[in-house]
């Protein structure tokens, strides 16, 4: 059986998690809202991608989206610098290595959705303190 599930947000995200806990290996396609995707410091940022992919890994933040144990350092950066962040809090630690390296894909003509399976499979090492197991 083949299952398709739309998902934005952390409601989409949970509803995806619970399909792939049922459905065998390869069974589901994930179709990931892109309506909030924004450029910011010149990078590519899907929060929704993001949130549905930390949720996959099994290493989303108790809020739901970001990532367990995540810091803001980064943000505390830019806000010294003058950066109001105005539109969304994106610039939490460990998030900041998956948007450039999204955008790396970007700049080269690869499918998002490629550099999404990948990096939910990359995270899949990190463990829920947020540090890398391996």
């Amino acid at each position: 059986m083949r299952v398709v599930c739309l998902a934005g947000g952390v409601g989409g995200a949970k509803l995806a998690d619970g399909l792939q806990q049922v459905l065998a290996p390869g069974e589901l396609t994930v179709i990931v809202n892109t309506g909030d995707d924004l450029e910011r410091h010149s990078l590519l940022i899907c929060p929704d991608h993001d949130t549905v992919m930390y949720t996959l890994a099994g290493i989303a933040g108790a809020q739901g989206w970001g990532l367990a144990g995540e810091t803001w350092r980064v943000m505390g950066g830019l806000t010294r610098l003058g950066d109001r962040h105005e539109r969304l809090s994106v610039n939490r630690d460990v998030d900041h290595a998956t948007i450039p390296r999204r955008d790396e894909g970007r700049v080269a003509h690869e499918e998002i959705h490629a550099f999404d399976h990948g990096s939910c499979q990359g995270y899949a090492t990190i463990s829920g303190d947020g540090t890398h197991d391996g």
